[in-house]
């Protein structure tokens, strides 16, 4: 029994699938088969899920593309003159009211300066004395010169009547009725007669130029002396205060007893039924902005002409400021401060690549756009040209018919990826 049995039994070699080692394997590979589905099926890095009915889809399209702008404008006076006060003194006197229609030297206000006006007095009886000493100084130079001319004349008319008595004598030497001896005399007082003049005459020129330098100091000094005698009486006319030009008061608000420094600002006067606009514009567009550009505004349910007149080159909080002045015929009742939308040109239609402006201008900058394919949208970078309240035009990155998120909300701002998921 026992032989039996030996012989019987024998060693079962086990299956090769159910060795330990191919087993491990196996399972190595299954996980990494398991992993990478799953890895596959998770979403791309940056992927956001949003409702497609909470996201705004266009579609890219070549169309004619307007280039202009959307602007508030304000309307201003023409032109504004500033009333500055040119003392210091304690308002006594209002003689206007803001609002008011005024012409050029109205009078609007009268100061007090008790301390001003006396010191302007004693300056001005200053100034009169040394006036006075000056004409008198130019009095007496002409009078000198008047003298020189008179002895000339005196001596001239005295050479003359020599002249005249020794004519009379050489007649009578002639005749023989006098001798030579008597005549001389005569002769003689020629002579001294003729040099008399002609040594005044000497004088008189010697002396002109000196005369003549002398009559222009004084002269000027007088001139000199009379302007400030006039900038002193007007510095009396200081402590009233008149309007610089007509049209109509504003921002003057004075009181009886108000005290008023040098400089100070009391209110201005603008041109009344004389206005134009002013609006400010985003820097984005300065260096497309030149005098020139057509615009039309919008007053009234009708289209008003205007024309780009000046661009103020200083950019404030991101803006600059642009005015606009009418063409020909100014629209009825404008109210300075009145608000009005212009829609300024900044060249001819032309077909473009479109696409809606959005939110997606400002999220990116311009610089990408969502663009959809089926229930996914990927950014990709683009680059845009001329804008318009309206649409952009996009120089690269897309193409014609292609679908573009130009608004959605999104919690992350570093997504690339948004899968597009139906409902709420």
């Amino acid at each position: 029994m026992i032989s039996t049995a030996s012989t019987m039994d024998r060693v079962l070699a086990r299956p090769v699938w159910r060795r330990k080692t191919v087993l491990l394997a196996a399972s190595a590979v299954l996980a990494a088969g398991v992993l990478t589905a799953v890895i596959a099926a998770l979403p791309e890095q940056g992927t956001v899920t949003v409702a497609a009915n909470s996201v705004d889809v266009a579609v890219a399209r070549r169309a004619a593309f307007q280039d202009y702008l959307a602007v508030r404008a304000e309307v201003v006076p023409m032109q504004s003159y500033f009333i500055t006060a040119s003392v210091g003194g304690t308002v006594e006197q209002v003689t206007a009211a803001d609002g008011e229609i005024v012409a050029s030297g109205t009078k609007l206000a009268v100061l007090g300066n008790s301390e001003f006006s006396l010191g302007l007095s004693g300056k001005e009886a200053e100034v009169s004395v040394r006036l006075s000493e000056a004409n008198r100084l130019l009095i007496d130079l002409n009078r000198a010169q008047n003298e020189r001319e008179t002895q000339i004349s005196d001596a001239a008319y005295a050479a003359h009547k020599a002249e005249m008595d020794l004519e009379k004598r050489q007649d009578l030497l002639e005749h023989g009725v006098v001798n030579e001896a008597f005549v001389k005399t005569y002769r003689d007082e020629v002579t001294y007669q003729r040099q008399r003049v002609a040594q005044l005459k000497a004088a008189q020129a010697a002396e002109a130029p000196a005369y003549a330098a002398q009559k222009r100091q004084i002269e000027a000094s007088a001139e000199e002396l009379k302007k400030n005698l006039r900038d002193l009486r007007e510095g009396k006319d200081a402590l009233t205060v008149t309007a610089p030009a007509a049209g109509r008061l504003t921002a003057f608000v004075l009181k009886p007893g108000q005290s008023i420094k040098p400089g100070d600002q009391l209110g201005e006067v603008d041109s009344d039924n004389d206005f134009h606009l002013k609006a400010g514009v985003d820097e984005y567009y300065a260096s497309r902005l030149q005098t020139g550009l057509k615009a039309t505004a919008q007053i009234g349910g009708q289209s008003w002409p205007l024309t780009l007149t000046k661009v103020y080159q200083q950019v404030v909080s991101g803006r600059v400021t642009i005015e606009l002045d009418f063409n020909g015929d100014r629209p009825a009742a404008l109210q300075p401060g009145q608000t009005m939308d212009v829609k300024l040109s900044l060249g001819d239609a032309s077909e473009a690549l479109v696409v809606p402006n959005g939110s997606w201008l400002r999220d990116s900058g311009g610089s990408a756009i969502f663009v959809v394919n089926g229930d996914k949208a990927d950014l990709r970078n683009v680059t845009v040209g001329r804008r318009n309240p309206e649409s952009v035009e996009i120089l690269g990155g897309l193409a014609a018919g292609e679908q573009v998120v130009t608004a959605a909300r999104l919690e992350r701002a570093d997504a690339r990826h948004l899968l597009l998921k139906k409902g709420n």
